[in-house]
């Protein structure tokens, strides 16, 4: 319904700042927080990703024809099942790595440390291009 009502571009601003409050939070709060704290950044995360991802998906299949729209959701679908696995692993081996040779709950917390890092960088880089995306698909629309 946001979407219908006001464009993508507000939906996904929402979406993507939200989740960086919690991409931020996490690596911050993490190492010295109770649970309910983990659980407040995850969900701000979460959030963000279900109020931006649809309406992602949505934008990008508008720029497809009709006949285009099944195949351009299962391109968008695989994608998402790549990525996160792609993600998994990644965050997986700088776990590993700071882990390797101690069985310290420390060298854990600095792996997390560096994996939330690592996300926060991805979540950047994906932000930006989302804006340069829909800041094009604006000037497309209204022939700037």
């Amino acid at each position: 319904k946001l979407y219908d009502k006001l464009g993508p571009g507000r939906p996904i601003f929402i979406g993507l700042c939200l989740q960086l409050i919690g991409i931020v939070w996490l690596p911050l709060e993490a190492l010295s927080a109770a649970p309910v704290i983990v659980l407040i950044g995850y969900a701000f995360i979460m959030l963000g990703t279900g109020f931006s991802m649809g309406n992602i998906m949505t934008s990008g299949q508008a720029q497809l024809h009709q006949e285009q729209t099944t195949a351009g959701n299962a391109i968008f679908n695989t994608l998402q099942q790549f990525a996160g696995a792609l993600g998994t692993a990644v965050v997986s081996l700088i776990m590993a790595l700071a882990q390797a040779g101690s069985t310290s709950a420390h060298n854990t917390a600095i792996g997390s440390q560096h994996a939330f890092g690592f996300l926060l960088l991805l979540t950047l880089v994906g932000d930006v291009a989302i804006f340069f995306g829909l800041r094009r698909r604006r000037g497309e629309t209204t022939g700037k």
